[in-house]
């Protein structure tokens, strides 16, 4: 989340070594029913932070 403010020298990283690792996430939802437009907007954003 703050990689923009890293990259742009606004924000300095310190205690790197002990980042933790990342954490996987699951995203459940029911397919049989119409998704909300807000929660696929949340699903397309948290997919694309996978890469």
């Amino acid at each position: 989340m703050a990689a923009a403010a890293i990259a742009d020298g606004r924000l300095r990283e310190v205690l790197k070594a002990f980042q933790p690792p990342p954490l996987p996430i699951s995203i459940v939802y029911p397919s049989a029913r119409m998704v909300p437009p807000r929660v696929r907007v949340l699903i397309e954003a948290l997919t694309e932070e996978k890469g």
